[in-house]
């Protein structure tokens, strides 16, 4: 049973009733190395791998008394959404150490590898692909941003309309 389900991941807020409901919230303090791992969905040998590899630190305590922080869990986040846009794992330890906001410019998808997304129509010319897995805005923020787009096209087209009849005369 998943506890959180990824990318929906937000330290300190409940995904869904079925997460209130669970033994295991994100608002805990300390978490073991499945917890963790089963919150973020990254492989408790991952885990170790990235901080053998010094990309993040390690627990408090060894062996069965290790623990992880949410900073643990927001770090592998990271990491997980680095590693989708494209960055080497030298890369991201840069990033996670440099401890600063980062942009990421998504890569393009990649020849013969099938991936998921929506497809939103616009306007005849004009459509906007959403691949959820991406992106960290949920269902609503998508829709806003939909909206916006929306409205700043049918602004636009009733300027470029404008121009258009004014040169015609």
């Amino acid at each position: 049973m998943a506890y959180f389900a990824y990318p929906q991941l937000k330290l300190g807020r409940t995904c869904s009733k079925k997460v209130q409901q669970s033994k295991f919230m994100y608002v805990k303090d300390e978490f073991t190395i499945n917890e963790l791992s089963e919150a973020t969905q990254v492989e408790p040998r991952n885990i170790r791998f990235y901080i053998q590899q010094g990309v993040m630190p390690g627990p408090v305590g060894a062996g069965r008394a290790a623990r992880y922080s949410k900073k643990h869990a927001e770090i592998l986040r990271n990491i997980n959404r680095w590693k989708r846009a494209g960055f080497s794992l030298e890369r991201i330890k840069t990033l996670i150490h440099e401890d600063a906001p980062v942009d990421i410019e998504i890569r393009p998808a990649k020849l013969g590898v099938a991936e998921p997304y929506a497809r939103v129509y616009l306007a005849d010319g004009l459509e906007v692909h959403i691949d959820s897995a991406r992106t960290e805005l949920n269902s609503e923020m998508i829709n806003k941003l939909i909206k916006s787009i929306n409205q700043n096209y049918r602004d636009l087209s009733t300027e470029a309309k404008k121009q258009s009849s004014k040169k015609s005369r």
